[in-house]
This record gives C-alpha cells, structure tokens and sequence, in this order.
C-alpha cells in the first residue's frame, strides 16, 4: 500500500461530524448526498438491505473523508473490541487547539499529543 486515498466514517450526526472535521481538522467541504430506503446500488454496494443515508463529502491535501449518517438500518452500539476499525489518527497543525474541540466524552488518549517533528 503507498497511501489511503478515501475513507468512509459512519457518524450519528453529519452536520456536527462535518463542522469537527472542517473546523478542527482543517478538512474542504466537497458536497453531500443522500439516498432513501429502496436505493437498489447503494443497498448492493453495502451488502445490505432497506439502507438510507446522509453523507458529506470532505477532501484534505491527500485523501476524500465520507461522512455517513445511516437513517436505516438503525445503528448500534460497537462494543469496544469489536472486528473494525479502532481509530484514526489524523496529522493537524495544532493539537491542542483540535483537542479542545473534541468533546470531553469522545475523547481517547492513545499516543503522543504534540506535533510531529519534521
């Protein structure tokens, strides 16, 4: 693998999910969409049925962010351990600064918190 071009990120609320991911992350707003139950290409590309969803499209310097807010099926909780993606780490120009934007429950500390050097 050279680089992760496109990442999907299933939220619960895409408005509050894009303006984190604008604001604190530094992402570029690239449009949105949506689709209803009974969408045949998108319950086929998901291996699902009966899915409807509200998606934002966010671009940075090097990859596409899709936001998802699935509508249906109704999302559960993932307990933690569960098969899948565990985190992301994102590089921004001021951690603290994105931290603080970070509400206090959803945050997890995992590794080092000051910036890269280089």
């Amino acid at each position: 693998m050279r680089a992760v071009n496109h990442v999907g990120v299933s939220v619960r609320d895409v408005a509050v999910a894009r303006d984190f991911f604008i604001h604190a992350l530094g992402a570029h707003d690239h449009g949105g969409f949506s689709w209803p139950v009974g969408t045949g290409p998108a319950d086929e590309s998901l291996a699902l049925s009966g899915t409807s969803a509200e998606v934002a499209l966010l671009r940075t310097e090097t990859a596409f962010i899709e936001l998802l807010a699935f509508g249906s099926p109704t999302p559960g909780e993932r307990p933690h351990g569960a098969p899948g993606v565990e985190s992301l780490v994102w590089a921004v120009a001021d951690v603290p600064a994105a931290l603080g934007l970070v509400p206090r429950r959803t945050r997890r500390r995992r590794g080092p918190t000051e910036p890269a050097a280089g």
